[in-house]
């Protein structure tokens, strides 16, 4: 009878492994939680930069063709246009995003006279990777493309007229 109740006693390498699982099961539900916080927060962000870009395109007195020059002596325009051109402008701030850092956005035409708004974030981390390099325009600075860089949220809305 006394070998029975020996087995039974609660040692402190039992007690150590309980507090283990139970720590691991509370980092693995903590993960979880947070990745879908995340996830919520991010999405928010894009959906918001989608509803800007519309609200740009219903307010015409905001909106301005930029026009790049391009930077390399193959792709320069000739010098009558040339100098019509001018330097890509430091891209506006319109809100802020869900990490408390500002929206930014640029406005286009393209090459069919279609308004073009692109508004874009930060993202989670903070550092914005997105810079003139992101974006593509022909000899004429009509808009052809964009490329977010690293975690950056953006959207790009054309309108229909």
């Amino acid at each position: 009878m006394v070998k029975a109740q020996e087995k039974h006693r609660f040692t402190v390498l039992d007690t150590v492994t309980v507090f283990g699982l139970c720590l691991a099961v509370g980092l693995i539900v903590f993960s979880i939680v947070t990745n879908a916080m995340s996830s919520q927060t991010t999405t928010k962000a894009r959906i918001e930069t989608q509803r800007l870009a519309l609200q740009l395109l219903g307010e015409s007195h905001k909106f301005k063709e930029i026009i790049f020059v391009a930077k390399s002596s193959g792709d320069r325009l000739p010098a009558s246009e040339n100098s019509a051109s001018k330097a890509p402008a430091a891209p506006s701030r319109i809100g802020t995003d869900p990490w408390g850092e500002p929206y930014y956005y640029r406005t286009f035409y393209d090459q069919k006279g279609m308004k073009i708004a692109i508004v874009y974030s930060a993202g989670p981390n903070g550092q914005l990777e997105t810079s003139d390099k992101n974006f593509q325009v022909d000899s004429q600075g009509h808009y052809q493309l964009v490329r977010f860089g690293g975690d950056d949220i953006g959207a790009v809305q054309k309108s229909w007229q």
